[in-house]
């Protein structure tokens, strides 16, 4: 079971910028009552997405330049990122619907990848299949 990582200034490169799957960033702080609540739909997430997305925690209080960094100017933050790159922000305390679109609109589009790819695998197979009409069968 996946769980919530608990990033720094420090570790947000190797964690969040060279991480291969997408990554989602609560950017927080511990004064914060609508953080807190968020936190049980965190863990969810984790769970549910192991292995195509991490979910991290950024104390903006206690990391204040990665908070700058990326223009988080109220809490809670959550940033998607994708190879590195933001691709989607929202700010303010989300349901887990609200937050499953945000990654499902950046993981659909890699799911339709995967299925070209694997359409394409089978129609250069079955090219070499022999053709049985419905008469001789």
């Amino acid at each position: 079971m996946s769980q919530v990582i608990t990033i720094t200034d420090r570790t947000l490169r190797q964690e969040v910028l060279e991480s291969e799957i997408l990554v989602l960033i609560d950017f927080w702080t511990s004064w914060c009552p609508p953080c807190k609540m968020v936190e049980p739909i965190l863990d969810e997430l984790a769970a549910e997405f192991e292995g195509r997305l991490k979910v991290c925690k950024l104390n903006v209080d206690l990391n204040p330049q990665s908070a700058a960094m990326f223009d988080v100017a109220g809490v809670p933050t959550f940033v998607l990122f994708e190879r590195g790159r933001p691709v989607g922000t929202e700010v303010g305390a989300r349901s887990k619907k609200q937050l499953l679109q945000v990654i499902e609109a950046v993981l659909a589009p890699q799911r339709a990848e995967t299925s070209i790819e694997i359409s394409a695998a089978i129609d250069t197979a079955a090219k070499d299949l022999p053709v049985v009409k419905a008469e001789e069968m």
